[in-house]
């Protein structure tokens, strides 16, 4: 089973992923140093953390991509609301001839 990081060592990897997500030798042989971790954990801990950033930077542009349509959409739901009430309107004044007559 593998072992959970301690709290130190993510602080630190945490913190230079923020500096960098790409990792040179130098820095990974810092790391090393400052966690006392593999070189392989380091690198796998990097990737990981790539791999889970990417999705949920795309939903936040998603997000960001709906609010601004919605706010485009307002001003077009009240010339809706207000041709449907027009239409309804000019249904009321005239009669149905669809409607059978008494014959």
């Amino acid at each position: 089973m593998a072992k959970r990081f301690e709290n130190h060592q993510m602080e630190v990897l945490k913190a230079a992923f923020g500096e960098s997500e790409n990792l040179t030798k130098e820095k990974k042989n810092e790391l090393v140093a400052a966690t006392g971790l593999a070189v392989e954990q380091i690198a796998r801990w990097f990737s990981h953390r790539r791999a889970r950033k990417r999705p949920r930077e795309a939903t936040e542009e998603l997000e960001l991509e709906y609010s601004a349509l919605k706010q485009a959409i307002k001003p077009n739901r009240g010339d809706e609301a207000e041709l449907k009430r027009e239409l309804l309107g000019s249904k009321i004044g005239k009669p149905n001839y669809r409607m059978k007559t008494g014959v």
